[in-house]
C-alpha cells in the first residue's frame, strides 16, 4: 500500500508539471485543475499518512504501557525466586530494553518504513562496537555469570591469583575487593571466571592444620599430648570432628608434629595465633626442644 501511494504522488507531480507548464492552457483551467485532481490526490495521501503516524504513536504508547506492566511482573517473579537484587537490577534492565525495541519495530513496520535495511545498519554497528570492545564484553558476560552461580557473596573473603580480601561489591563490569591491609582492588569479571578462585569463608566450618618441630630424640608422646591437652581448651575449637595429631614428617633438623582441628571460620586466625603462642610455651616448660635449621661441620686434619 506504501508503494501505491508514492506511484500515485509522483504520477500526480508529473502530470501537473506537465500541466502547469504548458502555456497555451489558461489560467483559470489551471486553477481548476489544482483544485479538482491535484489536490484530492494529497488530501488523500495526507489522510493516510495521518493514520498511520496516529495508529504508530498509539502503538509506541500503548507497547511502553504494557512494556512497563510486564517488567513489573517479571520482577515480581525473580523475587519470588529470591534472586540476587543485582541480579534482579541488571535483568529488570535488559527486559525493559528489549521489550521497547520490539514495540519500536512494529511501529516503524506501521509507517511502512522498511526494516530490513534498518536492521542491517544496526547489526552492522553491533559488530564493530562488539570488536571494539571485545575485553569489555568479557568482563559484562563475566558479571552475569557471577551473578547467576554465586561463587562469592558480598562479604566473603577470597583468593584469586594474586588477590586476597573480602568483597564489597560485585559489579557488572568489575568486583571490589578489600585486601587486609585496606587496599580496594578493582578486579575484572572475567578474571573471576576464568580462573581458580578460593572462597574461604563460604562453609561455616575450616579445618586448622599447625606443623610444630620438635628436635630428634623428643618424647614424641609426650609432646602429642601437650598439643592435644591445649586444644582441647582452646574456646575456638571444636569438639566434633576431634582433634587429631601425627607425625607428618622427619626432616633434615627436626620431627614435624602436625595437629589438624576444626574451627568456625570467624575463629580461624584467633585459633591458629594462640595455638601457636600456648604451644611454643608449653614445650619451653616442659623442656622440649624446638630446633632450628643447623649444619654440623667436621674438620679433618
Amino acid at each position: 500500500m506504501n508503494d501505491t501511494i508514492v506511484n500515485i504522488t509522483q504520477n500526480a507531480i508529473t502530470q501537473a508539471s506537465d500541466f502547469l507548464t504548458t502555456d497555451s492552457i489558461p489560467v483559470k483551467d489551471k486553477l481548476s485543475f489544482i483544485i479538482s485532481d491535484f489536490v484530492p490526490k494529497f488530501i488523500e495521501w495526507g489522510i493516510t499518512a495521518g493514520l498511520k503516524l496516529i495508529a504508530a504513536i498509539i502503538i509506541i504508547s500503548v507497547g511502553f504501557w504494557i512494556t512497563k506492566k510486564l517488567t513489573k511482573l517479571f520482577v515480581k517473579a525473580l523475587q519470588h525466586r529470591n534472586t540476587d537484587h543485582l541480579l534482579c537490577s541488571f535483568l529488570r534492565s535488559m527486559c525493559n530494553i528489549i521489550l521497547k525495541i520490539i514495540v519500536l519495530i512494529i511501529a516503524i513496520q506501521v509507517l511502512g518504513i522498511e526494516t530490513m535495511s534498518f536492521a542491517a545498519v544496526l547489526a552492522a554497528i553491533g559488530v564493530g562496537v562488539g570488536m571494539a570492545l571485545s575485553g569489555t564484553l568479557q568482563n559484562f558476560a563475566g558479571g552475569i555469570v557471577l551473578l547467576l552461580f554465586k561463587p562469592f557473596k558480598v562479604g566473603d573473603f577470597v583468593e584469586c591469583q594474586s588477590f586476597s580480601g573480602t568483597i564489597l561489591q560485585i559489579r557488572i563490569f568489575m568486583t571490589e575487593i578489600k585486601t587486609p591491609d585496606n587496599k580496594i582492588v578493582f578486579v575484572p569479571n572475567s578474571t573471576l571466571i576464568s580462573s581458580p578462585l578460593i572462597n574461604y569463608t563460604r562453609e561455616d566450618i575450616r579445618r586448622i592444620d599447625i606443623d610444630f618441630s620438635v628436635a630428634y630424640g623428643t618424647n614424641l608422646k609426650q609432646a602429642k599430648e601437650i598439643i592435644e591437652n591445649i586444644a582441647a581448651n582452646e574456646k575456638g575449637i571444636l569438639q566434633e570432628p576431634a582433634t587429631t595429631t601425627f607425625v607428618s614428617s622427619l626432616a633434615d633438623s627436626c620431627v614435624i608434629i602436625t595437629m589438624r582441628s576444626w574451627t568456625k571460620t570467624n575463629d580461624y586466625w584467633t585459633v591458629k595465633y594462640n595455638m601457636n603462642e600456648n604451644i611454643y610455651n608449653a614445650f619451653n616448660e616442659k623442656g622440649i626442644d624446638i630446633p632450628f635449621p643447623q649444619i654440623t661441620v667436621h674438620m679433618q686434619k
